[in-house]
């Protein structure tokens, strides 16, 4: 279950886990996204997975070097949605849909 609170809401709600902001767990580190981290954490050892999280570095990290050409879309692709989407809920199915295709299509290859 996803839960969005407000910024700065404190005590966050009993077993809540912190995603994808500075110093959580689920965060980025050493130049890696999120989503990287969560395939460490995780113990996920699946090379399509591994592809993606270095496509997410290259769309949500800065690099000094492209190696994955379909990163840039995936970077407007995910602004777009997040502009087109209502609520967090909404960006995050509508977001679900494109990895999903994203993993598909690599899985492919």
């Amino acid at each position: 279950m996803n839960l969005f609170v407000p910024v700065g809401t404190a005590p966050l709600p009993e077993d809540a886990e912190p995603f994808d902001i500075p110093g959580v767990r689920l965060s980025h580190r050493r130049n890696h996204s999120t989503f990287h981290t969560m395939l460490t954490e995780f113990n996920l050892h699946d090379p399509v997975l591994e592809r993606l999280a270095r496509i997410v570095d290259e769309a949500d990290t800065v690099q000094e070097v492209v190696f994955e050409s379909v990163a840039p879309g995936l970077d407007y692709i995910c602004d777009g949605i997040r502009l087109i989407s209502p609520d967090d809920e909404t960006a995050l199915e509508r977001g679900r849909l494109v990895y999903e295709a994203l993993y598909k299509q690599l899985s492919l290859e």
